[in-house]
C-alpha cells in the first residue's frame, strides 16, 4: 500500500505531521457530515441545472426577433399593422428599437416594453411628413410632440389628438369625413379629407385649412384629374403639378390656384410650352415646341405670340421679328431653307404684306411693295399650275412655289414643283425642282423621269440652265 505521506509537500514538516495524524485518526463526526453532503449533492445540482435552463429559455423567448408580425388594436380588436422587432414569450413587442408599419402606410418606430410604448415615438406619414412625440395605444399622435412638414420649419404642438372619420358639414351641402391630426379640435398636421362629392385630399393642414404639401384628387365630373403640390390657406400656392382629365399637365408655380410665374405646360395635342405665366396664360418670355416640330422662342401676351420672337419651322425655314395676336405682324425676316433666299420687311397676319426687300441668291436685292398670294392659277414656261408666294406690281416676283402636272399621256401621274426665285412672272434665279411619280419611266425621246428626284439649278427668264446636281431618293448624283 502506498504511503500517503509521500504526497505531502516537503516544505512544511509540521503541516505534514498534522495531516498525517488526521488521516490515521479520522473524526467520526466529520465523516458523517461528509456522507450526508454527498447524498444530497446530486439532487441539488439537478435543481440548479433546471433553474438555469428555465431562466435561459425565458431569456431566449423574450428576445425572439419577428418580421411583419401582426399587431392587434387594444381598442378595436383588429389588426392595425405589421411589427418588426423583438417580442417576448407572450407575443408582445419588447424592443428598444422596433418598427411598426400601420395599415395606412405610416411608419412608427420607438421603444416597447412588454407591449407598452415607452417614451416618444417617431411617426412618418405616407406623404413624408413626420411627428415625434407621445402617441396613443393605437400608435397615433396624442398629447405633445414636434411635427415636421415636408417643406418648412418644424412645429412644437400641444393638445394633439387624432380622429377617425370625423364628419363635418357645410352650408354648401358638402360634407367631409376627416381622419388625421387635430390641434385644439382643428385640422392640423397630416390628415385625409373624403368629400361627399368624390373629392379626396391627402396632406398637411394648419389651423383647419390645407397648408403645406398635399394631393387633391377631383371627382369624375371635374375637368381636373388631380393637383399635387404646396398649399397656403386652403389654396394651391407655390410649386405644384396640375393634371387635366383630357391629358394636359402643368408643372410649375401657382398663386391661389392660378398658374403664375414659371412653369411648363404639356398639352394633350403634343405641344409643350415652357416659360412665364400670368393669370393662367403664357405671358412674358417663353418657348413653345409644337407637335409638328415648329419651335417658337420669344415674347407672349394673353396666351398668344406677341412682341419679338423667333420661329424655327420644322422644314428649316426661320422667321425672326415681330408678332401680334399669335401671327407674324410688323417688321421681320423670313429665310427659306430650301434655297437660302430671304425677305426682310413688313408682315400682316403671317403673310408678307407691305414694303420690304427681297434678297435673291444670284442677283442684287430688290425693294418694293410686296404681297403674298396662295393658290393662284398661273402658266409658267408653257406649264399650267398653281402658285404660292410673293408678288409685286401684280406680277410673280420674289420667292415662290409653282406646282404643275404634265398633260402628256406618257407623263401621266408626274408632278413637278418649282421652288425658288421668280421675276416678272416666270422662274428666274436659283431654284429647286422636285419631280415625283409613282414609278420610274422614260419620255418618248428616251429621257428618264426619275422617281422622287430633286434638282438644283438656275433659270433665266424661264429657261433652265444646266443642272449642277440632282438628288434621287436622298442620294446626290452629278449631272
Amino acid at each position: 500500500m502506498a504511503n500517503p505521506d509521500k504526497n505531502l509537500p516537503n516544505s512544511n514538516p509540521a503541516a505534514q505531521e498534522i495531516q498525517s495524524f488526521i488521516r490515521k485518526h479520522p473524526n467520526p463526526i466529520w465523516s458523517g457530515i461528509n456522507k450526508r453532503i454527498g447524498f444530497w449533492m446530486v439532487p441539488i445540482l439537478l435543481v440548479c441545472v433546471l433553474v438555469f435552463l428555465v431562466h435561459f429559455a425565458q431569456q431566449t423567448n423574450s428576445s425572439v426577433y419577428k418580421e411583419n408580425y401582426g399587431i392587434i388594436s387594444s381598442v378595436t380588436g383588429k389588426e392595425i399593422g405589421k411589427y418588426t422587432g423583438k417580442v417576448n414569450e407572450d407575443g408582445f413587442p419588447d424592443d428598444t428599437n422596433g418598427t411598426l408599419i400601420l395599415n395606412d402606410g405610416t411608419v412608427c418606430s420607438g421603444s416597447w416594453n412588454n407591449g407598452a410604448v415607452e417614451g416618444d415615438f417617431s411617426c412618418v406619414f405616407p406623404n413624408g411628413s413626420k411627428y415625434v412625440g407621445t402617441i396613443s395605444s393605437d400608435y397615433r399622435p396624442i398629447g405633445k410632440g414636434i411635427y415636421t412638414p415636408i417643406k418648412g420649419n418644424s412645429q412644437v404642438l400641444d393638445n394633439v389628438s387624432w380622429v377617425e372619420e370625423k364628419i363635418e358639414g357645410y352650408n354648401s351641402g358638402l360634407a367631409c369625413s376627416y381622419t388625421g391630426m387635430l390641434v385644439e379640435d382643428k385640422w392640423h398636421g397630416y390628415g385625409i379629407e373624403l368629400w361627399n362629392d368624390g373629392d379626396v385630399y391627402v396632406g398637411e393642414h394648419i389651423a383647419g385649412k390645407r397648408n403645406g404639401y398635399g394631393t387633391y384628387k377631383y371627382d369624375d365630373n371635374s375637368d381636373y384629374l388631380s393637383y399635387e403640390g404646396y398649399w397656403i390657406k386652403g389654396e394651391p400656392n407655390g410649386e405644384g403639378t396640375l393634371t387635366w382629365r383630357n391629358g394636359d399637365i402643368y408643372v410649375g408655380s401657382f398663386e391661389n390656384f392660378t398658374r403664375q410665374g414659371q412653369g411648363t405646360m404639356t398639352y394633350c395635342n403634343g405641344d409643350v410650352y415652357t416659360g412665364s405665366w400670368v393669370a393662367n396664360m403664357p405671358e412674358g418670355q417663353g418657348i413653345m415646341t409644337h407637335a409638328n416640330g415648329d419651335i417658337y422662342d420669344g415674347s407672349w401676351k394673353n396666351g398668344q405670340k406677341h412682341g419679338c420672337g423667333k420661329m424655327t419651322y420644322s422644314n428649316g425655314d426661320i422667321y425672326e421679328g415681330m408678332w401680334g395676336d399669335g401671327h407674324r405682324n410688323g417688321e421681320g425676316t423670313l429665310t427659306w431653307s430650301s434655297t437660302g433666299v430671304y425677305y426682310k420687311g413688313n408682315f400682316v397676319a403671317n403673310d408678307i404684306n407691305g414694303y420690304g426687300t427681297f434678297y435673291p441668291k444670284t442677283s442684287d436685292p430688290i425693294s418694293g411693295i410686296w404681297k403674298w398670294v396662295r393658290s393662284r392659277r398661273e402658266t409658267i414656261s408653257g406649264f399650267y399650275g398653281t402658285y404660292e408666294g410673293m408678288m409685286s406690281n401684280q406680277t410673280l416676283n420674289g420667292y415662290g412655289i409653282f406646282v404643275h402636272g404634265y398633260v402628256e399621256a406618257e407623263n401621266e401621274g408626274v408632278t413637278r414643283t418649282i421652288e425658288g426665285e421668280f421675276k416678272d412672272g416666270t422662274v428666274h434665279g436659283y431654284i429647286k425642282l422636285t419631280q415625283t411619280t409613282d414609278m420610274e419611266r422614260y419620255t418618248s425621246d428616251g429621257v428618264l423621269i426619275m422617281n422622287n428626284a430633286v434638282y438644283y439649278s438656275e433659270a433665266i427668264d424661264g429657261a433652265f440652265k444646266e443642272f449642277n446636281h440632282v438628288i434621287v431618293d436622298g442620294a446626290i448624283r452629278k449631272q
